[in-house]
């Protein structure tokens, strides 16, 4: 009667039905990974008015930009580790608690110091739920969608920066900048209810952490409600690494490959911010007006919603989502070629900033959903905290290097165009991956035969 009872749990929920309740629990995870998006985005529309109405220069943004953005490092770093020892759930909670907090606080900044201590520990409870969300979705997604529902975190990403363009053409003319903090700040706070009350625990956290089974079974019967599991049904986990440390990431044979998904995100992070902050002002010193900038942003983040999904879906259909990457970036390196030389041409350059966001924002996603896939269960919230943790130095060198070209004169054009190389680089480390480890990578999104 045990060995009847006894089920593996990858199993069980590569084999059924996707259920309601996955589909809230993805639901719900979204709506948390938006507000990465939102804030990244959203600070970037806000500093100009904001320096302008605090009293101090553009060039003391700088400071402001990069404390955010340490943050976002540090909780990726931080929060990844921890929700391998406290579980997924909790590990979501916290960091929307953080940053909720703390973006209510940021209107309370007057001075340059201030606002960077605020941005700071807001971005350090941003950073948590990126790696966090993404590790959970994957856990409660059958192999056969694994790809395309882990890559709409990312997704949402996206969606959240054209969601924060949206919100501050609305709200800074009639409510100041502070309204837009103040949304970011009371609407993550009342999505913690929601995550509360929806959101059933890890699963293969309780079921590493010896938590009770009764607990793993009650989650089983809504997850698979048409199996209606009895009381004494076990689940098992294929087999698991002990310890959760940051040096798990480097044994048994993944330090190259985690190298190699570093170097990855690293080059996608700096295209991806480096772009957002600095394409609306390299477009106003061509003379295209500021209405076409934020136009050509938006499509940007457009391109990243459409892409993030896009490669999932076609991931789950050839069953390798690093060869797709790998075409994405390369698609991404033509297409940057072609907004650099398109800059005063319109309809040109909002075609080549789509095609960019597909591959780079949408490539992000691709990032979190191999790393996901890569790791084991045991150091897998570590292995996407630490990957988007390295990668945020991109973020941070991405807008510097902007900065320091449009500073030294040079024109629009080669300011643009500087953001092929990280994306050769990105197609070179995420190919060698695929080389190392191409059996691993498609076995884990490989199409299910029966579906």
């Amino acid at each position: 009667m045990a060995e009847a009872n006894s089920y593996n749990f990858t199993s069980v929920i590569d084999e059924a039905k996707i259920s309601g309740q996955q589909w809230l629990v993805l639901l719900v995870s979204l709506f948390t990974a938006m507000f990465d998006g939102y804030d990244t985005q959203g600070i970037a529309y806000v500093a100009p008015v904001m320096a302008k109405d605090l009293g101090f220069g553009p060039a003391l943004l700088g400071p402001i930009f990069s404390s955010g953005l340490l943050g976002l490092t540090l909780g990726a770093l931080f929060f990844g580790m921890l929700a391998d020892k406290i579980g997924r759930k909790q590990a979501i909670i916290w960091p929307m608690a953080v940053f909720g907090v703390f973006s209510l606080a940021t209107p309370l900044g007057h001075t340059v110091t201030s606002l960077v201590v605020l941005r700071f520990l807001a971005g350090f409870g941003l950073g948590g739920t990126l790696p966090n969300v993404t590790a959970y979705v994957l856990e409660y997604a059958p192999r056969r969608r694994r790809a395309l529902l882990v890559n709409s975190t990312a997704a949402f990403f996206a969606f959240g920066s054209i969601v924060s363009g949206i919100l501050a053409n609305i709200l800074i003319p009639t409510w100041g900048w502070q309204s837009t903090f103040y949304i970011g700040g009371i609407v993550p706070l009342l999505a913690i209810i929601a995550v509360v009350i929806y959101l059933p625990e890890s699963v293969r956290y309780l079921l590493l952490s010896g938590k009770s089974m009764d607990r793993v079974c009650d989650i089983m019967r809504r997850i698979v409600p048409d199996r209606n599991f009895p009381t004494g049904t076990r689940f098992t986990l294929e087999p698991q690494i002990t310890g959760v440390t940051v040096k798990a990431l480097f044994t048994d044979g993944r330090a190259y490959p985690t190298l190699l998904l570093w170097i990855a995100f690293v080059a996608n992070l700096f295209i991806l911010t480096y772009l957002v902050f600095w394409l609306p002002t390299l477009l106003r010193e061509v003379g295209q007006p500021l209405t076409v900038a934020i136009t050509v942003t938006v499509w940007y983040g457009i391109g990243g919603c459409i892409g993030g999904l896009a490669m999932g879906w076609l991931a789950d259909k050839i069953g390798s989502l690093p060869k797709v990457l790998a075409t994405g970036y390369g698609t991404a390196a033509v297409a940057i070629c072609v907004a650099a030389v398109s800059l005063t041409n319109t309809p040109v350059l909002l075609v080549a900033m789509f095609l960019v966001g597909c591959c780079v924002n949408g490539g992000q996603g691709s990032l979190n959903t191999i790393s996901a896939m890569f790791y084991p269960t045991a150091i897998r919230a570590t292995g996407i905290g630490w990957a988007l943790g390295v990668g945020r130095i991109g973020a941070v060198i991405g807008p510097a290097v902007g900065g320091a070209l449009v500073g030294a004169a040079f024109a629009p054009s080669n300011v643009v165009i500087t953001n092929v190389l990280p994306a050769v680089i990105g197609l070179i480390a995420i190919a060698l991956f695929n080389l190392r480890h191409a059996t691993h990578s498609e076995a884990a999104v490989a199409p299910n035969p029966a579906s």
